[in-house]
């Protein structure tokens, strides 16, 4: 009798969607002006793996939000009929709180920014999100896969105007044919 392997068919269609969207170029990385993307980034078409790091922001302690921003090109979209676009964030628990169920988001057509809670208590640290958005050109000829932990840098003090901590960048799209 032979053994048959069971592949998870979402594993089978993701390989199959990740090669048939793979485009021939690499666009290099380009960050916004409040972003300096790390040495690790590989941007461009397919960005998997790679880090961006924000400039520092200060908030006031309390309740307050942390918001995502991504700015998506014009002549591009969110692609609905990928897998949804997820935000799982980390803080350390003690400067930044996220409760537990909001520590992670999916949303299958997000409308940016994408905010959530968070209590700041004074002290310094970083929060990061891992993002990941699949996204296509107007006229669907190139969709692709934006994938990267962003690093925003943050100080919680009494002299803060704010209590909004802002993680912002802007997606770059592959070169067109």
């Amino acid at each position: 009798m032979q053994k048959r392997r069971v592949v998870p068919v979402i594993s089978l269609i993701l390989i199959a969607f990740a090669v048939a969207c793979t485009p021939a170029q690499s666009a290099e990385p380009t960050a916004p002006p409040s972003a300096t993307p790390d040495p690790a980034s590989t941007g461009g078409a397919f960005s998997l793996g790679g880090t961006t790091t924000l400039d520092g922001q200060a908030v006031a302690p309390g309740e307050g939000a942390v918001s995502l921003d991504i700015a998506i090109p014009e002549g591009w979209h969110i692609n609905t009929d990928a897998p949804p676009f997820t935000a799982a964030w980390k803080v350390d628990g003690k400067v930044a709180q996220i409760v537990a169920g909001d520590q992670e988001v999916t949303l299958v057509d997000p409308v940016f920014p994408v905010s959530v809670p968070v209590t700041f208590t004074p002290g310094e640290t970083e929060v990061s999100v891992d993002v990941v958005l699949y996204y296509c050109n107007d006229d669907q000829t190139i969709c692709t896969l934006d994938r990267r932990t962003v690093v925003a840098p943050l100080t919680v003090t009494d002299a803060a105007d704010s209590s909004r901590l802002t993680v912002a960048y802007a997606i770059v799209p592959p070169e067109m044919p």
